[in-house]
Formats: structure tokens, C-alpha cells, sequence
């Protein structure tokens, strides 16, 4: 049966669709699916207050596409590029959801850190790409260690011995010597440092009780480059010089009292001790070649050992009236013997690793009443100085292993360009090479093998030292009187880092009032920086703190507002003066002073004199805690201080901390180690806990108390004592803290606490102790201050900004949370 007209008609009509829906016609707006795409930002690290555009790479012009960023705090946008600016220092999960019209979609995530990046700029940190604890870049005063470099970037250096700030640590730089930080080395003093590559390095660290006698040594290896340090073993305290240390764990002392060796092959875990030949009676020099070989030098011998000194074999032996000087290896192949045969300089070469030797005279003459003459090889490059007479004196350079030699600068000669003999020469590479003459000051430097020489700048300072960057030297430090300075493969100097100021001593409980502005007591008198510790001076003289002795600084909410705690002598009518309590405020930061407020007189203090303690909860309530003799009271303020009213009588003489969370509750810690708390804003105290004292070096003392809300509070003090309350001061419980170092059981004296919030918190201490908390004090990590000196407060503005001040005046500060 054939179909009716109106059946084919349908069909046809479906047919025709089908096609179309097949070739993707019939439709003016086909579905766009979402395309795969990369984030793109202008800044990946943002300062907080400025602004970050946010985009893809997708072709502008793409249509049909919607798009939904979710930029981590709560904020959100529709557009295809963005500018943000976050309220907040943070690390922000930065998302992105392209939706297509045909329902698919695409993400993408990336992460932007916002933070207060500016105060850290051109500082000296502990972690890189300014993160981590920095303070301002100073010199560093490596006393009689030379700095050494494994390459142009990494090097390292000791502080000096009688500085308590660099002495238990190791400097180290990761950009050729512009910056420096110092890392300790497990809370013991370093004397000897060796480093195999940029990474392996070994020290030898010493331990001195209160009189400087070595009360321990021990080697600590690092595997980072320096950046930490951990205790391999004890040692004897003649093993002093390290000798050599490679990749692969092998490291080699020397001892200052005898002849005899220590062997480790597992980076210094187990140790052998190596008795080195004898020979005649005569004393012996130790050298490690590149490749572990060890070789014992006499005057008239050398001794050989392939196996780290199981066995030794004699492998040279001097004719009468020879005497081997210095011996020289480079690489597993290749050395050098400089001897003097018969008054004549004498040179040996082995190619085969130390087994066999050939001789040749140079046919130079070597005095012995002159200075020996001195070898450096570099390859088949040989530099060679060879004193003559005590005004004359020869540079030599070989370019075939010292088959051939020659002479490139001879005293006598007209083109001496030092107008003298070399006093001091020093080979830093194949091509480059330091002579100085007689002039402690100057020196010329060649970076072509000896055709030309460059004299020092004349506007450089007398020089002290000069250190390669590198094995190939294409840089020089140089440290002058005026700091250290760097040289570019060019031959031009610049200043990198300036003379470190000198240090000011502060008291207790600085006022911190901003990152870069402190404002402290030394010696009684209030001094101020406003350049991280850079400078510091005393309040003007025409000020009204002048000449006061300063008891106590109390700061208010209000940034730049403080009152100060001053003793000054008033004379009632008829009456001698006698010391009594005043209170100084200031609006502008501790820059200038006016006095506000003096307390009625005690009868007490004209015999014994008055202290005081103040603190403020805010702006306008504060307390003062007065004694004098055996009369105690608590005074409180809710007008700033302006006038005070007796509030009660403590039950205790004095105390250590004093602190309030509000208005009613509060804390103090008397000098006995009884912790005392008020309900009431301090008309009655009661005692809760007391501080534990087992086995701890002094008396218990705590520090400081603070409050991060009327409920949690921590307290923290001497022995590294730490407590934490969640009921406002009734019960407290101990925190634990990481071990100082790698030596567990010191007890490191802790100073201040400052929160961000209910869950950042860090807490400072002495010896450059720095821990950190990011769950409200539950579990504390250390964190590395680049400072071993002793810290007396620290305060935060968010959570990754934070910065705290030393004994010395010199501050750190961290923009990303201390890590």
C-alpha cells in the first residue's frame, strides 16, 4: 500500500531535519563548550592595599562563555578580568569556573599571597624570596675567619668569638655575599667550618661554661647549605681543623697537640683514630687531595695513603740538603711538591695520583732567611711567588703543569706596578690572582693570567681582606674599613654591605609601636628609633621625661598612644622631697611627652623608695601597681590616666607581670612564682597556680602575661616556662615547646607572647628563641630569628605580620607569618 501525501510530507520533514541536525546547520547560535584556559596574574605576591588583575589567556572577543571567580575571602565576580584588593594579609586560593553554553565547565586555581611585603624589602631573612624572620642587612664581622664560597652564589663564614650575637652560628649567603643571615649551629659556639659542595658541610662546635673553659665539642653536619644543623658525635677537644669533607660523607681532623688523625666515611657518625707515619723525628703536615688520597708531608719525605689512613706507603724521599715545603693536588691525578734542594727552589709533579714523581730545579734561589716561596694550582695552571732576597721577590706562572714557566712580575723591574716587592700574593683561580706590596692598603688584581694588573680604586678604604666568590673568582669580596665590598666580573666595586651600628641596650618591656618604630628604656631614659634599630636617640632634652628615670611605658589601643611610669622628687609645703609616682602621655609615638598625672605621696617611699607597674586594658582603663617598703596598692584609672583611685591591696609585695583582660578580670604574677587572679578589676586577687620549679637554672620568674580575650591567656618566663588559661586566670596548664637546638634539655629564659588572634601566636625569648603557634597555642614550632640575641618583646598587626626587638635594639620582623 503506497503512503498517503500527507505521510510523505512528514517524512521528508524529519529527513530534512536529521540532515541538518547531522552537518550542524539549522541553528543560528551552536553550543560553545568551555575552553581548557590558563590563569594569568600581574602579581603572584601583593602588598597589602594594592590592587591584583586577574585574567585568562582566553582570545578576547570569545562570546557565549560565563564566568565565576571566587577569590578566597568570601568575594566574588562575573567579569572575564578583574582587579582585586584584599582587606587582608593572607595566602588566598584564588579559583576560576568558565561555564560554556552547552552546560560544561572549566576550572582553574591558582594563589595569591597578600601581605606587608614592603617592610621586609632589601632585609637580611632566614627563608627565601623574603619570607621568614628579616631584619636590616649588617656586617658581617667574621672576626679572623675568612669567608669561603663553594660557588658564585653560596658561601659561609664564622662570627667573631667575643661577639655574643654571632659566635653560635654560621653566616651564610645565597647571592654572592650581599646578604648574609646567621644560622645556629645547635646553640654552641663553631670554631672550624668545611664545606664539600653548596649543599654538605660539616663545623666543629664547642661548648664553654660561665668562665670560658670547653665544657663539650661536637661536630654538626648540614645538608641544606647551612640553613639548619644537626650533631653528629662528640668529640676530643684537641681535634680542632678540618682537614677535608666530601659528597660522600668522608671527613678528615686534624689535631693542634699531635700528629694523629680522625677518620669518619659516614659523615660523621662513626669515627677511627689514624696514627700517620713517623720519619726521622721530624714534624709532619697532613694534606687531603680532592679524592680523599692522604698525604703526610716531612722535610724530607711523603707518605701516601689510598684507604683513609689504614695503610701508608712513602712515595717521595728528598735528597741531602733537600726539604719538601708545601704539597699541592688537584683532581685524583694530578700534584705538586714545592721543595728547596741546596738553596735553589726545587719542583716535583705526579701524574699518576701521588705514585711516581719527576724533579726539575727552577733555577730560583730560596734564601733561607726570606719567606719560603708559595705554590697554587689550578689544572695545569701553576702560579708560583718566590721570594729572593727580603726586597725582592718573583710571580711565576706555568700553563703546562710547570714544565714551563713564567715570569711576570720581578721587583727590580721598571713595569713593577707596585713600586715594591710583592708582600702578599694570592692565587684565586688560573686567571685571576691578588698581589700586595708593602702597603697594607692597596693591592692589584689580574683577571688574565698576568698580562695586565688593575690597582685598587682610589676611593676604596684601606683593605683588610680580600676573598674569592668561587672556585673561577669572577668576583671579590673585599672588607675595608668602611664594610665589604663586592667586585663584578668587570672589575667594578661597589658597597654591599655598610658598617654595623652600634648596639643599644634596652630594658624591659619596649614599647613596639610599628614595625619599623620602638620605643624603649635605656638606662632609665626613654630612646626611640624609627628605622628598625638603625639609629636610636634620646628623648629631647626640653621633653617632659627629660632626665627622669622611666619605670614602665603602658601602651593604649590607639597606635601611638602611651602613657609612661616616671619617679619624680615632690616637695609638700615645708616637707623634704621624696619620690613619688607621675604619669607622662604621649599621642605622637613616644616623639613627644606631657605629664598628666601625679599620685599622693606614700610616707613609705622617703625611706624606701617607689616602683610601679601600668598597665591599660584600652585607651582609657588602666592600673598601677605601687610598692614602697612593705606598702602595697593597686590604683586604677577609666579617664587615661588623668586621675586614679585606690582600688584594693594585693596580697603580694610585687609583681613580675601584671595584665587584664577587661575591665573586671585579670592576672599578676608575684616574684615568688605564685600566679594570682581577679574577678573584680583587682579589688580582690586570689592565688591559682604556682609556677613549676624543678630542675631549673633561677628562681621562678614570670615574664610576661597577656590575655587574647577575657577567657585565654599566656603566661611565659625563666626556665622556658609556659602557661595557658581558657578560664580567665583560675587554672593554668603548661604548653610544651620544641628543644632548643639540636641539644635537648637547655632551658632557654622566654620573654614576651603576642597573638594575632585566637590562633596565631609567637612567643620570644632569649639566645634568639622564636616559636610559633598557628593553633592557639596548643602546639608551638621553632622558627629561625637569623639573631642569638636575647628578645624582649615582640607584637603582631595580622596574622603574617609580626616583628619583635632584642636586648641590643636590632629588630626582625616577618611578612609572611614567620615561615
Amino acid at each position: 500500500m503506497l503512503p498517503s501525501s500527507r505521510s510523505s510530507l512528514s517524512l521528508a520533514v524529519v529527513t530534512a531535519a536529521c540532515l541538518l541536525a547531522a552537518c550542524g546547520g539549522g541553528s543560528s547560535n551552536p553550543a560553545t563548550p568551555a575552553p581548557e584556559f590558563r590563569l594569568q596574574s600581574t602579581a603572584t605576591r601583593v602588598e597589602l592595599g594594592d590592587a591584583v588583575t586577574l585574567s585568562t589567556d582566553i582570545a578576547a572577543g570569545a562570546t557565549g562563555l560565563s564566568y565565576a571567580w571566587d577569590f578566597g575571602d568570601g568575594s566574588s565576580s562575573a567579569q572575564p578580568t578583574v582587579s582585586k584588593t584584599y582587606a587582608t594579609s593572607g595566602v588566598y586560593s584564588v579559583r576560576l569556573t568558565i561555564t560554556g553554553t552547552d552546560g560544561s565547565t572549566s576550572s582553574r586555581q591558582t594563589q595569591v599571597s597578600v601581605g606587608r611585603y614592603s617592610l621586609t624589602r632589601d632585609r637580611l631573612c632566614t627563608a627565601d624570596a623574603a619570607g621568614g624572620w628579616c631584619r636590616l642587612t649588617r656586617l658581617p664581622d667574621t672576626g679572623p675567619f675568612d669567608p669561603v664560597f663553594a660557588d658564585e652564589r653560596h658561601g659561609w663564614s664564622l662570627g667573631r668569638p667575643d661577639d655574643y650575637d654571632s659566635a653560635r652560628g654560621v653566616l651564610r649567603t645565597a647571592d654572592g655575599g650581599v646578604t648574609w643571615a646567621l644560622h645556629r649551629t645547635a646553640g654552641m659556639q663553631p670554631d672550624a667550618l668545611r664545606f664539600a659542595d653548596a649543599d654538605r658541610g660539616v663545623a666543629i662546635v664547642r661548648q664553654y661554661d660561665h668562665v670560658q673553659q670547653v665544657q663539650r665539642v661536637a661536630l654538626v653536619s648540614s645538608s641544606d647549605g647551612g640553613l639548619t644543623w644537626q650533631q653528629r658525635a662528640d668529640l676530643p677537644e684537641a681535634f680542632g681543623t678540618i682537614l677535608h669533607v666530601d659528597a660522600a660523607g668522608r671527613i678528615v681532623l686534624a689535631s693542634g697537640f699531635s700528629s694523629d688523625l680522625l677518620v669518619s666515611e659516614d659523615d660523621g657518625r662513626a669515627w677511627r683514630r689514624v696514627a700517620v707515619p713517623q720519619w726521622q723525628a721530624q714534624a709532619s703536615s697532613t694534606t687531603v687531595s680532592p679524592s680523599g688520597a692522604l698525604y703526610v708531608r716531612f722535610p724530607g719525605a711523603l707518605f701516601r695513603s689510598s684507604d683513609l689512613g689504614r695503610t701508608f706507603d712513602r712515595v717521595l724521599t728528598a735528597d741531602s740538603g733537600t726539604v719538601l715545603l708545601q704539597a699541592v693536588f688537584v683532581g685524583a691525578a694530578d700534584g705538586w711538591v714545592l721543595g728547596s734542594s741546596n738553596g735553589f727552589v726545587q719542583l716535583w709533579r705526579s701524574t699518576d695520583g701521588g705514585l711516581g714523581w719527576q724533579s726539575r730545579s727552577l733555577g730560583i734561589a730560596a734564601p733561607a732567611s726570606v719567606v719560603p716561596p708559595a705554590l697554587y694550582a689550578d689544572g695545569r695552571t701553576l702560579w708560583l711567588t718566590a721570594p729572593v732576597t727580603s726586597t725582592q721577590a718573583l710571580l711565576l706562572r706555568s700553563t703546562d703543569g710547570g714544565d714551563t714557566l713564567q715570569s711576570l712580575l720581578e721587583a727590580t723591574t721598571a713595569a713593577d706596578p707596585f713600586g715594591s716587592s710583592p708582600a702578599w700574593f694570592q692565587a684565586v683561580s688560573g686567571r685571576v690572582a691578588i698581589v700586595r706590596p708593602g702597603s697594607a692598603c692597596d693591592f692589584s688584581i689580574t683577571r688574565d693570567g698576568g698580562a695586565s694588573w688593575t690597582p685598587k680604586p682610589r676611593d676604596m678604604a684601606c683593605v683588610g681582606k680580600l676573598v674569592p666568590v668561587g672556585p673561577a673568582a669572577s668576583s671579590l669580596l673585599a672588607q675595608l674599613s668602611d664594610g665589604w665590598w663586592r667586585s663584578d666580573a668587570t672589575g667594578n666595586w661597589s658597597r654591599v654591605l655598610a658598617l654595623q651600628a652600634a648596639t643599644t641596650p634596652l630594658g624591659e618591656s619596649p614599647w613596639l609601636v610599628e614595625p619599623r618604630r620602638t620605643v624603649g628604656l635605656s638606662a632609665g631614659a626613654v630612646v626611640q628609633t624609627s628605622d628598625s634599630g638603625g639609629r636610636w636617640s634620646p628623648t629631647p632634652a626640653s621633653d617632659a621625661l627629660a632626665g627622669l628615670a622611666i619605670d614602665a611605658i603602658a601602651p593604649g589601643r590607639t597606635t601611638g598612644l602611651a602613657r609612661a611610669l616616671v619617679t619624680v622628687d615632690v616637695a609638700a609645703a615645708g616637707a623634704a622631697p621624696q619620690p613619688t609616682l607621675t604619669v607622662a602621655e604621649t599621642r605622637d609615638g613616644g616623639s613627644t611627652w606631657q605629664r598628666i598625672a601625679t599620685l599622693p605621696a606614700l610616707a613609705e617611699s622617703a625611706t624606701a623608695g617607689v616602683r610601679g607597674r601600668m598597665v591599660f586594658v584600652d585607651d582609657q582603663r588602666g592600673w598601677i601597681l605601687r610598692s614602697a617598703g612593705d606598702h602595697v596598692s593597686l590604683l586604677a584609672t577609666e579617664d587615661g590616666g588623668r586621675s586614679w583611685q585606690l582600688r584594693g591591696t594585693p596580697p603580694f609585695r610585687a609583681a613580675s607581670s601584671l595584665a587584664f583582660a577587661d575591665a573586671r578580670i585579670g592576672a599578676a604574677a608575684a616574684y615568688d612564682g605564685v600566679l594570682y587572679q581577679t574577678e573584680d578589676g583587682g579589688a580582690t586577687w586570689q592565688p591559682r597556680t604556682t609556677v613549676p620549679t624543678t630542675g631549673v637554672r633561677y628562681p621562678a620568674e614570670i615574664k610576661r602575661i597577656r590575655f587574647v580575650d577575657a577567657a585565654v591567656g599566656h603566661a611565659v618566663g625563666r626556665n622556658q616556662v609556659a602557661l595557658r588559661t581558657e578560664d580567665g586566670g583560675r587554672t593554668w596548664a603548661p604548653m610544651t615547646l620544641p628543644a632548643v637546638g639540636a641539644f635537648a634539655g637547655a632551658q632557654v629564659n622566654l620573654n614576651d607572647v603576642a597573638f594575632a588572634d585566637a590562633r596565631q601566636g609567637w612567643i620570644v625569648g632569649d639566645e634568639g628563641r622564636i616559636v610559633a603557634t598557628t593553633d592557639g597555642g596548643r602546639t608551638w614550632t621553632d622558627q629561625a630569628s637569623g639573631s642569638l640575641r636575647n628578645f624582649r618583646a615582640v607584637a603582631t598587626l595580622d596574622t603574617r605580620t609580626a616583628w619583635a626587638v632584642t636586648e641590643a635594639g636590632d629588630h626582625v620582623v616577618t611578612a609572611t607569618g614567620g615561615r
